[in-house]
């Protein structure tokens, strides 16, 4: 079923997985300076590098050379440079990224020898390795998923006091490429009891999110994704939520490190389409009133990851997503608000299993419209993580 999940995000991108698209922009670093002005970088055929590719190469935002492939590894790959316009960057091994371009008028004044005398230049340092196939190159990156399996076996919300069955799972792409794919399942089940007829009903939650993620698309750490989220409640025979789907058409997220004890800071923005369909109780009539609406929201966020030891992780992460009012193109109704902030210490015991414990803060105006508990709710929980990869 993992593998399944894992395939299918990959062929969202496979028609272009294994090659560099015009404009792509990737970090690499200088593995070595070779003879001939002919470099190898850390960048190979898992990060879609193929032989023949051209690309003008940077450091930092300053342009330093054009440079065609001459040959790919799995890990590695070698490039012959050309109008170099500052050849002492090349003295440094770091800070660098190339953007593809066209292959095309590719001026062989500046490359007098054919591409094969410069791949022997290569082999004289690094003696040929075996080329991945396709097939081989997908199966190298299924490996590299990363699958998380949670359970909370205490979690209790401030809005009914009781307390929680929380599970899921997490798959998530590692490693630096192009494409990111990230899918969550929550589910939440407990038993309670209603203060108006004193009988007893389960309540339960569902909840399922997939997004995709291009990492190449921008310059200087920044990010474009795409994704959607689904939820969805039942409380006893009736759905205070029967579905609320939220579709995120495109989102930037900005990455910046600060250093090895902040490793990621990061300011999301993206507008949301939102439809959701709802149940109301009416105690008086025991009649379903159900609403049907759609709105636009937007996604304001804050992330931040804090490691103070070695082992230990400190990360919050906050969400606020107000509602567009479409009487006004240029304001936003901070009345109708859905806010969250999650904050998160985790224990890294090892590789595979992590501890953390969690609160979260939430205000949802519906909540409070539609199910008869405070719209603000506060969340403790304490979690098991089991990560593996595939």
């Amino acid at each position: 079923m993992l593998r399944l999940i894992t395939i299918a995000l990959f062929s969202i991108v496979s028609s272009s997985l294994w090659a560099l698209e015009i404009g792509d922009h990737l970090p690499f670093r200088i593995v070595r300076v070779l003879p001939q002005n002919v470099i190898a970088i850390d960048k190979g055929q898992v990060d879609m590098v193929n032989p023949e590719e051209q690309v003008k190469m940077y450091h930092g935002d300053q342009f330093v050379s054009r440079a065609l492939c001459i040959r790919s590894d799995k890990n590695m790959s070698f490039w012959k440079l050309y109008r170099v316009v500052k050849p002492s960057k090349f003295l440094e091994t770091k800070g660098f990224q190339l953007k593809a371009i066209p292959l095309k008028d590719v001026p062989w004044e500046y490359i007098k020898k054919p591409l094969e005398e410069y791949q022997k230049i290569t082999e004289e340092f690094y003696p040929p390795v075996k080329n991945y196939s396709t097939q081989e190159l997908l199966n190298e990156s299924i490996r590299e998923v990363q699958t998380t399996i949670f359970a909370s076996p205490f979690r209790i919300e401030s809005i009914n006091n009781h307390s929680n069955l929380h599970y899921g799972i997490a798959v998530d792409t590692k490693g630096d490429r192009k494409y990111l794919t990230h899918f969550m399942y929550e589910g939440y089940q407990f038993q309670a009891t209603d203060v108006i007829t004193n009988e007893s009903f389960q309540q339960t939650r569902n909840k399922a999110e997939v997004f995709l993620t291009n990492t190449r698309l921008l310059e200087d750490n920044k990010n474009v994704f795409f994704g959607a989220d689904y939820f969805t409640q039942k409380q006893g025979e009736y759905y205070p939520y029967r579905f609320q789907i939220r579709v995120y058409p495109f989102g930037i997220e900005k990455n910046i490190k600060i250093n090895d004890a902040i490793p990621k800071l990061s300011f999301v923005y993206a507008p949301i389409l939102e439809s959701y369909s709802m149940e109301k109780l009416n105690t008086v009539t025991s009649i379903e009133e159900e609403k049907n609406d759609s709105a636009i929201r937007h996604l304001f966020g804050f992330n931040i990851l804090v490691n103070p030891l070695p082992k230990l992780e400190i990360v919050d992460s906050f969400k606020l997503r107000p509602e567009h009012e479409t009487e006004n193109i240029i304001k936003l109704d901070f009345e109708d608000i859905d806010f969250e902030n999650t904050f998160t210490i985790r224990y890294l015991a090892d590789q595979s299993i992590h501890f953390d414990y969690t609160n979260v803060y939430s205000i949802d105006r519906r909540r409070e419209l539609y199910t008869n508990l405070e719209e603000g709710n506060i969340i403790h929980s304490f979690n098991i993580n089991f990560n593996f990869s595939m």
